[in-house]
């Protein structure tokens, strides 16, 4: 064998034992990531040469794209990617913007496609606003839609105020799936529904709680009761274990405390 030849020989043994080298911690990350940016049908292309790439069976490559497109909430599920996002998120404007504007040009688009009140549409308008603001609220408003009889635009307005809402959910006649599908998503859904199959509640009551009206220590909490002109008022509800966690841990999401530490007196 010539000198040429054993040079050859040596090279192609060197770059397979440099193949065989696995990719580091940083490096596999980022090939994840860069897969579950990847197209479906551009994924199935390359699937095979990457998880031999990596040195895995193609169906731990999956499992691993799948959790990754599952936590990147602008990535919709396939065969090969995970579940499409609940509540998918919405980038910010790269710009200022000037909030006498923005309202007017709210407005403006409700009017452009609602017949209604401009009362309805400044309503509206400030309801679209609101939601953008929903981490730094303590009270929530509900937007109720009414009309003197049917296919008057209800659904069509409803549609809109979701087109200009952050993170919007339709749950109209939702299903007991919907619904487990919400708890695993967005947990602080999920929180909701249970608070409210739990307490008895009606939606706005729950809404309408302050961390002041919740005493964990003794295990109760007051809230206001309009269901009735007769029994309206300060209503006090016993805490099972159930809701106690639920509070606890929604507290302690809020105050970034431990919620045990935190008494309402």
């Amino acid at each position: 064998m010539d000198l040429a030849a054993i040079l050859d020989a040596a090279k192609l043994l060197g770059e397979s034992k440099k193949a065989e080298v696995p990719p580091n911690d940083a490096g596999r990350d980022a090939t994840i990531k860069r897969l579950a940016a990847l197209h479906p049908l551009d994924y199935e292309k390359v699937r095979e040469a990457e998880a031999a790439g990596l040195g895995c069976r193609q169906g731990v490559l999956d499992d691993l794209v799948k959790a990754a497109r599952a936590q990147n909430p602008n990535q919709g599920g396939t065969k090969n990617g995970g579940s499409p996002a609940l509540c998918p998120q919405t980038d910010l404007w790269p710009e200022l913007v000037s909030p006498t504007l923005l309202l007017d040009e709210i407005k403006g688009t409700i009017q452009t496609f609602i017949v209604c009140d401009e009362e309805v549409a400044v309503a509206g308008t400030l309801w679209v606003a609101f939601t953008w603001f929903i981490d730094v609220v303590q009270v929530a408003p509900l937007v109720v839609i009414t009309a003197p009889e049917p296919r008057c635009g209800k659904t069509q307005y409803l549609d809109l105020l979701g087109r200009l809402s952050r993170r919007p959910l339709i749950a109209s006649n939702i299903s007991p799936a919907a619904v487990f599908r919400v708890d695993k998503l967005d947990p602080q859904a999920g929180d909701l529904i249970r608070f409210l199959a739990l307490s008895g509640l009606r939606k706005g009551e729950a809404l309408g709680l302050r961390f002041a009206d919740v005493d964990l220590e003794r295990g109760v909490m007051r809230f206001e009761d309009h269901k009735t002109s007769e029994q309206a008022g300060t209503k006090v509800l016993p805490l099972n274990t159930h809701l106690k966690t639920i509070l606890q841990r929604r507290l302690s999401q809020k105050l970034g405390v431990e919620a045990k530490q935190v008494v309402h007196p």
